[in-house]
Order: structure tokens, then C-alpha cells, then sequence
């Protein structure tokens, strides 16, 4: 994504002293699922919850840290990442964006239904033009 959008766009700088410190020092996986889960959502009513399950995730299917640190797209109350360099991307591959009007960058997390129902539509237009 570096070609579309300035580093301090694709990650806020706000987060980067928590970053610096889960992925400079010792942290356990629950403390960077933790991390994460704040940074990402504000939606989320069991937290606990969702991070045991990323945490089998992470057990069954590791990622590395440089890896990790590369992912990152954005919603538009998104506190990790500017909503613009989605806007940007779109522009540039010449696709349609959907934008949801209140979730953080954890589309799926906060509002899987909306996630589902916009693939929907996606899916049912692309049928149509066939």
C-alpha cells in the first residue's frame, strides 16, 4: 500500500508507542491479541471472547510480525488507519468502495451482517453482468 498512501495515513500515529512496545518487547499472545482488539473496535461487548478465539486462531495458523504489521485497511471511524487510503485505492484499481458510516477497522467484528450483506449486493450485480 506504500505507493497510495503516506505510512502515517496506513497506520494513525497515535498507535505507534503501543505498537512500538507490544512488538519491541516481550508480550504475550493474549496482551498483543488484547492491543489489537482495542485499536480496532469499540463495538465489541465480550472481548474475551473474541480473543480466545484469535488466539486458537494465532495458535492454528501463525503470523509472523513483520507480516502483521503490514495489514491494514480502514472503515471510516477507524482509529488505526485513515479511512482515505481505502478511498485512494479504489480510485486507483478503478473499483467500487462501500463505506460504512460508523464501525472501526474491524468490519467483520463490528458489524458482520453489514460486511455479509454489502458482498451480497457485490455478488448479485456481478451475477446480473454476466
Amino acid at each position: 500500500m506504500r505507493p497510495f498512501s503516506h505510512f502515517y495515513l496506513r497506520l494513525r500515529p497515535s498507535n505507534y508507542p503501543r505498537l512500538v512496545s507490544l512488538f519491541g518487547l516481550p508480550a504475550s499472545g493474549r496482551q498483543i491479541e488484547t492491543a489489537i482488539l482495542e485499536m480496532t473496535t469499540r463495538l465489541q461487548s465480550n472481548p474475551v471472547q473474541v480473543i480466545d478465539h484469535w488466539l486458537q486462531w494465532r495458535a492454528e495458523n501463525p503470523v509472523s510480525r513483520r507480516n502483521g504489521l503490514r495489514q491494514a485497511l480502514a472503515g471510516t471511524a477507524d482509529a488505526l488507519v485513515d479511512a482515505g487510503c481505502s478511498r485512494r485505492l479504489a480510485w486507483q484499481w478503478d473499483i467500487p468502495l462501500a463505506v460504512h458510516p460508523s464501525v472501526e477497522h474491524d468490519l467483520p467484528l463490528d458489524d458482520g451482517a453489514g460486511v455479509v450483506e454489502q458482498v451480497r449486493r457485490w455478488f448479485d450485480r456481478d451475477t446480473r453482468d454476466c
